[in-house]
């Protein structure tokens, strides 16, 4: 859940920033923004197993920055703060440690709430 929180608040600090990586933008990272908000309501509140779903968030936050590598992605050297350069680039970072967390939920590695795998202590 900490690490789509993070995804969704470096988006919505890159939107709302006046560093736009590609015209469009906006729309794209509200979007994952949206989709995490959404995300972290359906985690909290309930006990559906969403992980997967989250996935869909990850890849949508990485082509936007795949998109803003062929546009104007707010890097230091073409005028974009540091900390926006850096919440930039933790949103592309914490979206591959979502897809890397998410595999090993899948796989039986780690364990996520609401499943205990039949852990009684």
């Amino acid at each position: 859940m900490i690490v789509v929180a993070v995804i969704g608040g470096t988006a919505v600090a890159v939107a709302l920033s006046d560093h736009l990586p590609f015209p469009g933008a906006g729309f794209a990272l509200w979007a994952v923004a949206a989709l995490a908000a959404v995300y972290l309501a359906l985690g909290l509140c309930t006990r559906m197993r969403i992980w997967d779903y989250g996935s869909l968030m990850a890849t949508v936050a990485v082509l936007v920055y795949v998109g803003g590598l062929f546009g104007d992605a707010p890097y230091v050297w073409n005028g974009a703060s540091v900390e926006l350069a850096a919440c930039w680039n933790t949103m592309m970072l914490a979206s591959v440690a979502y897809w890397v967390l998410n595999g090993a939920i899948n796989y039986g590695m780690i364990v996520a709430w609401p499943d205990d795998q039949g852990f009684t202590d």
